[in-house]
């Protein structure tokens, strides 16, 4: 089938391509598609353009701060008149405090809510990690046309959600069978309901690693509505302090 994505068309082939090579663990193939999209700890710099038909284009660029275990923060530099809004994604949580409001207390935000108008949830903004919420099946294997890699292989790997607090029912994700690139994914509600397609594109060495900087993130509820986040900086730390990732960081 032929998916029109506003951008490029991706092809995906329906049968499944044969093949001898062995079959990785689901679960070990959806912990190297985290390590594909970030590094365990990192900083990094986003920037994030959305678009929907009758509103006007909005466009943020973000600081974010992330430590394995211990959660995201996340502070806005564009545009000015949001400038200085920060986030913390903790658990299963993620709180804003915005600095112009006249109060020192944090906003509790739903996980599963758009995030700042965006086709990206809350919980994608301020969470990398899928391991925690679900928990992986080989499905398939298939044919991906892609734009920078050509006509690639891929495993598909359904991850469905382990408990209720995840934010969808499942993910069904297409990376590369050679190294596990992660390069388009199908979000579903937990009523089944596929309602938002990512595609992911311009790979570069980063941090380390090749790794896909521009996700556009579509929505199938919302014709024409999406959203394109592309990774300006990334870097892996180690050295990121404990109290960053605390209510008082964010409401100082």
């Amino acid at each position: 089938m032929i998916l029109r994505t506003g951008w490029v068309f991706v092809l995906v082939a329906t049968a499944i391509v044969a093949g001898a090579q062995t079959q990785p663990d689901p679960q070990s193939v959806l912990d190297q598609i985290e390590e594909r999209l970030f590094p365990e700890s990192f900083t990094a710099t986003m920037r994030m353009y959305t678009d929907k038909p009758g509103q006007r284009p909005t466009e943020m660029v973000l600081d974010s701060s992330h430590r394995e275990g211990a959660g995201t923060f996340m502070v806005v530099q564009a545009p000015s008149r949001s400038r200085g809004m920060r986030f913390l994604q903790k658990e299963d949580d993620l709180w804003m405090y915005n600095p112009r409001s006249g109060s020192r207390r944090a906003i509790r935000l739903s996980p599963r809510d758009s995030f700042q108008g965006s086709v990206f949830s809350n919980n994608d903004a301020g969470d990398p990690d899928y391991s925690d919420d679900y928990t992986a099946e080989l499905i398939g294997r298939e044919r991906l046309a892609h734009p920078e890699l050509g006509s690639v292989d891929c495993w598909v790997v359904e991850a469905t959600a382990r408990h209720e607090r995840a934010t969808y029912g499942r993910i069904v994700m297409y990376a590369t069978v050679e190294d596990l690139m992660p390069l388009f994914m199908e979000y579903y509600a937990k009523s089944g309901l596929l309602f938002k397609r990512m595609y992911l594109f311009e790979l570069k060495q980063i941090a380390g690693a090749i790794r896909p900087t521009v996700w556009r993130m579509e929505s199938l509820e919302q014709v024409g509505a999406y959203t394109l986040v592309t990774i300006e900086a990334l870097e892996a730390r180690d050295d990121l302090p404990e109290r960053l990732f605390n209510q008082a960081q964010l409401t100082r």
